[in-house]
């Protein structure tokens, strides 16, 4: 218990710290990251529900947008996040990709999921909420609405809790 505590703990000062400054010329980025988490959404509800069907579309269509993000006019502080966000999120976003069970997939969703509650706690994308399960030792970004755990889908589907973005 100590130490899903001390994760759930990691998770929100991560978040507090990244989300303190949006860096000068993120808005073009966070506008591109908004077609990313419509397709990041779509594997988070097939895997709350227990599929993959979508995972490899969907990763697809991330993959594409991803290639054309922009970084270089972002500066300031967490810049150097902004502009290493879209390598990193496509290196997880293949692993999915190439997930052939929804186990294989599920485990690969925790590193995309990182990424992109960090970048979340941001730039706050509209009609999502930040979720996290300490059991699954990750968190996640769903539609508002109810609790939906990609983790663990239909075994434990409201299995988690909600994390205000900080202000």
């Amino acid at each position: 218990m100590k130490t899903l505590g001390i994760t759930l703990v990691c998770l929100i000062v991560n978040i507090s710290t990244l989300a303190a400054a949006e860096p000068k010329g993120a808005k073009k980025f966070n506008q591109a990251m908004d077609q990313v988490v419509q397709s990041y959404l779509e594997i988070q509800e097939d895997l709350a529900f227990d599929s993959i069907n979508k995972v490899g579309k969907a990763s697809k269509t991330i993959l594409e947008i991803l290639k054309k993000i922009d970084t270089s006019k972002i500066e300031g502080k967490n810049a150097d996040y902004y502009s290493k966000l879209p390598k990193e999120l496509a290196t997880a976003v293949s692993t999915i990709a190439k997930a052939k069970d929804l186990s294989s997939a599920r485990k690969a969703f925790y590193k995309v999921s990182r990424p992109i509650t960090l970048w979340a706690s941001t730039a706050k994308p509209n009609g999502t909420t930040l979720a996290f399960c300490s059991m699954a030792d990750g968190g996640w970004l769903q539609k508002k609405g109810p609790l939906r755990n990609p983790y663990y889908g239909s075994q434990m589907l409201e299995c988690g809790e909600f994390v205000k973005f900080s202000d």
